[in-house]
């Protein structure tokens, strides 16, 4: 945008000039447009499920038909709750090795107490 001096233009030109450094930041943060509708949507079509997670549709299906992940359908349609959605996402965290190794620890001591009880199977 020039430098101007706005006392020198007139309210409808002032208006011109402020809409379209408005659709130019738009045009070039497209992110500005597309993610918010979805940040206080509470249940999602099927494609706006897949593009919340960022998968592709045939992925979603995958995912739908083995229940790896939650969901609603009504007649053919597929729905998703944001809850469902995050809650898949949270769900598939990978474990550090300390994590895993801690856990087997953990199971491998709990095996060992319950084969030195009294009258325990062998």
């Amino acid at each position: 945008m020039q430098n101007l001096i706005f006392t020198q233009l007139s309210i409808p030109e002032i208006r011109k000039l402020m809409r379209e450094e408005f659709l130019a930041v738009l045009k070039t943060n497209k992110s500005l447009i597309t993610d918010s509708p979805n940040e206080n949507k509470k249940v999602f079509t099927f494609k706006e499920g897949c593009d919340y997670l960022n998968i592709s549709k045939s992925h979603g299906y995958k995912l739908t038909s083995t229940n790896q992940i939650g969901h609603s359908k009504r007649g053919k349609k597929i729905y998703f709750t944001k809850e469902q959605l995050d809650k898949w996402i949270l769900d598939t965290t990978i474990k550090t090795d300390k994590e895993v190794f801690n856990e087997e620890l953990s199971n491998a001591e709990k095996y060992l107490a319950s084969r030195n009880k009294k009258g325990g199977k062998l």
